[in-house]
């Protein structure tokens, strides 16, 4: 059973993290504009699937494997990890053309300290430090608005320097606090020899790399629309129909506060219910959150596809985002429950089902958008994310059922 403290402090800092993220994007198009905003969206994305493959390691893994390997056996390994993998990752995305070669540097930068970040979250999900996880996304956030704040308001850079700049301030920043975390870690049992390092880290590949594997799918299902805009249309209409979609599918994740915030509960939780005699309490504490989730997220889900498109305008200056969020609102929900679901899986270190499950969602979108994009643009990339999203939780489901 989840305590509902433990809940509505999720909830709370997930919130904290919404109105902040919010600020942030206002901010940003207000000063770059829907071009500015396709832009910072395909950078992102980069930076994220950089993200992706940092966590092979440094990732969701340590949760499920902290039961077997001291987590301080897992620092060293994990973080250089972290740094080998941001510059090859990132390497390669120029050479592929994702991102261009003058943002290269700060994007491999961004992506290490982003893993950082990450990493220790993880540690503080394995230890049940759930307040700690939920401190450094508010503290993040929080930082990247007052940056944006300064770089655009306060200082007048209203370039993309201004974003990359309080991007480094917000990251480097948390990434300093979230050290403290390590310091509480259980020092191991002298008495007991420690793990060759090669296994530690094999070990540690072996179950992040399939757990990451998915989360790569998934990652590519909710943003690859982007640059598959940018590439698809028009050069001018392409970056500024990415732009849109972006700030629709920022809206998307605000109605994922509650699924983001209780899904590392579920994660923590299930993965200290471990064997076939847990199931029954594993499924009903799942299927309790699920139903929570979704009782919560479609009415934020009703209204953002309610609420008029000059109201959009007027907070972001950029018209036709309501028919974008109209068309995501069964990604919405479809989505929200795939993040219960998926946590649940990686608790009893059902990965591979995860992967499959994404690659699945990513085939079905992938088809979708070649089918829509061209004529309709960001709603038709919208659409593709709800089908896509459907066809990944509905295999989720399934799986879940039949796990024993």
């Amino acid at each position: 059973m989840i305590a509902r403290g433990l809940l509505l402090g999720s909830l709370a800092s997930r919130l904290g993290v919404l109105g902040f993220t919010a600020l942030g994007v206002v901010l940003t198009t207000h000063a770059l504009g829907a071009s500015g905003q396709g832009t910072i969206a395909i950078l992102q994305l980069g930076m994220l699937i950089a993200g992706t493959i940092n966590g092979m390691v440094a990732g969701g893994a340590v949760v499920h494997l902290q039961r077997t390997i001291p987590l301080r056996r897992m620092l060293v390994p994990g973080h250089v990890w972290l740094v080998l993998a941001s510059l090859a990752v990132v390497t390669l995305e120029v050479v592929l053309g994702l991102i261009p070669l003058e943002k290269g540097l700060p994007v491999g930068v961004f992506a290490w300290l982003q893993g950082v970040v990450v990493f220790h979250g993880q540690i503080a999900i394995a230890t049940q430090q759930f307040r700690w996880y939920n401190a450094l996304q508010l503290v993040q956030t929080g930082l990247l608005a007052l940056g944006l704040t300064l770089a655009f308001g306060v200082l007048g850079i209203q370039r993309l320097e201004g974003f990359l700049g309080a991007l480094a301030f917000a990251l480097g920043t948390t990434a300093l606090v979230s050290l403290r975390l390590l310091r509480s870690l259980p020092h191991p049992d002298p008495a007991v020899p420690p793990p060759p390092l090669r296994r530690v880290l094999a070990t540690m590949a072996s179950q992040g790399g399939i757990a990451q594997l998915g989360s790569l799918f998934q990652l590519l299902t909710q943003r690859l629309n982007v640059r598959l805009l940018s590439a698809w249309l028009p050069a001018g209409a392409g970056l500024a129909s990415a732009g849109l979609y972006s700030i629709a599918y920022l809206g998307m994740e605000a109605m994922w506060t509650l699924a983001r915030g209780w899904a590392p509960v579920v994660h923590g939780r299930i993965a200290h219910l471990p064997g076939p005699e847990n199931r029954s309490a594993r499924i009903h504490l799942t299927r309790r959150v699920l139903l929570l989730t979704w009782a919560s997220t479609l009415p934020l889900a009703l209204l953002a596809s309610l609420l008029p498109d000059a109201w959009y305008a007027a907070v972001f200056h950029i018209t036709g985002l309501q028919s974008v969020l109209r068309a995501l609102l069964p990604a919405v929900l479809a989505g929200a429950g795939a993040s219960i679901l998926a946590h649940h899986l990686s608790g009893i270190g059902a990965h591979a089902v995860n992967a499959l499950t994404s690659a699945l969602g990513l085939a079905v979108m992938l088809a979708c958008c070649a089918l829509w994009i061209p004529e309709h643009g960001a709603v038709g990339a919208a659409w593709a994310a709800s089908v896509a999203g459907w066809a990944q939780f509905l295999g989720q489901a399934i799986a879940t059922l039949r796990r024993p």
